[in-house]
């Protein structure tokens, strides 16, 4: 199996098989373990919501960690070696940083994968976004929901959605239904982000309005 990335040039399975082993470095054993799942999961939705794309979504989840394993020092200094310090750095929290390095990793060591969606879904995977695709959703979504997730709202968002998928009688309907599952995990993640008081990524409130007013995926 094999599909075009936005430049014409392919990415094919056998570059996803290759991927997983290249990754591996970068990522703890249980981080990998993690990454798996989610490029399994990945591949479940985009089956049912963009089958054409499958393999891009593998990459995107088998790349959307690759930061992980940095220190936030050292992920800060990543991003001014490459010239991207602006404000809005300062309002994105420790713990969703990786998801602004992870794009700049890509970019410099595994370029063949750099395209604007791959991009675009590792660097909204932590705080969704206004607009998102349904690429970017799947790989939210995947991220959440994936079965080595052991919190309970994990497993009950998990199971909520592939039981309503189960009465969706069209396109239209499985569409409605990643909407209202995107939107409950964004506010979900807020509500937490607020009992714990700790920072709220500007992404996800706006994300949470998007969605909220009706709006759809780009």
């Amino acid at each position: 199996m094999e599909q075009k990335n936005e430049a014409g040039a392919i990415i094919t399975q056998k570059m996803i098989d290759e991927l997983r082993v290249r990754i591996k470095p970068y990522l703890t054993d249980k981080r990998y373990a993690h990454t798996i799942s989610v490029e399994k999961e990945a591949a479940a939705l985009g089956e049912i919501y963009i089958p054409e794309r499958v393999v891009e979504l593998r990459a995107a989840a088998l790349l959307h960690d690759i930061a992980k394993k940095l220190t936030y020092e050292n992920q800060l200094n990543l991003i001014a070696e490459f010239g991207i310090i602006n404000d809005t750095i300062k309002e994105i929290a420790p713990a969703a940083i990786h998801a602004v390095t992870a794009p700049i990793i890509i970019k410099r060591d595994f370029p063949e994968f750099a395209t604007s969606d791959i991009l675009s879904a590792v660097r909204y995977h932590t705080t969704g976004r206004a607009g998102m695709t349904k690429f970017d959703a799947i790989i939210y979504l995947a991220d959440y929901i994936e079965p080595t997730r052991d919190k309970d709202v994990c497993i009950q968002t998990r199971r909520l959605f592939y039981e309503k998928l189960k009465s969706a009688g069209d396109e239209k309907e499985r569409v409605v239904i990643l909407r209202e599952t995107i939107l409950s995990v964004l506010r979900s993640t807020l509500a937490y982000l607020t009992s714990k008081k700790v920072k709220i990524e500007p992404d996800t409130e706006a994300a949470v309005r998007y969605f909220s007013r009706g709006g759809d995926f780009t």
